[in-house]
């Protein structure tokens, strides 16, 4: 729970620090992983692999090298956890819909609906994982 609590905060900072910077060349290539996502669905390590690039590349506009370290070792500390996530299909059909809702607020540069996206994806996810381990 506290690993996706830190990853919230630290995901909301960086958000708020690189969706200004976030350009068309990213947008294009952000639509392109979503795509991808969609298409790797029944794939949870290849899903997994993208849905992290997914968030990498909007990070990487923060422009803060100690942001992305930091993210990263999160990330890697989420990443046991986010395999039992992907184990479930509509967990994943779900997730897609908010990396949609995420790219569209991107497009919009709408920090109120990026923020509340984010929180809404990474609770629900935390929240899946918890009742996964429960079982």
């Amino acid at each position: 729970m506290e690993l996706f609590e830190i990853r919230l905060t630290l995901e909301k900072m960086a958000l708020e620090w690189s969706y200004k910077h976030i350009d068309s060349v990213a947008l294009a290539r952000l639509s392109e992983i979503v795509l991808e996502m969609e298409r790797k669905l029944t794939s949870p390590a290849e899903w997994n692999e993208l849905n992290r690039q997914f968030h990498t590349l909007i990070y990487t506009y923060a422009q803060s090298k100690p942001m992305l370290e930091m993210l990263s070792i999160v990330w890697g500390r989420v990443e046991p956890y986010m395999n039992i996530y992907s184990t479930k299909l509509d967990y994943l059909i779900f997730s897609q819909k908010e990396h949609e809702q995420l790219l569209e607020a991107l497009i919009k540069k709408d920090i109120a609906t990026l923020h509340h996206v984010l929180t809404l994806h990474i609770r629900q996810t935390k929240e899946a994982i918890l009742e996964k381990l429960e079982k």
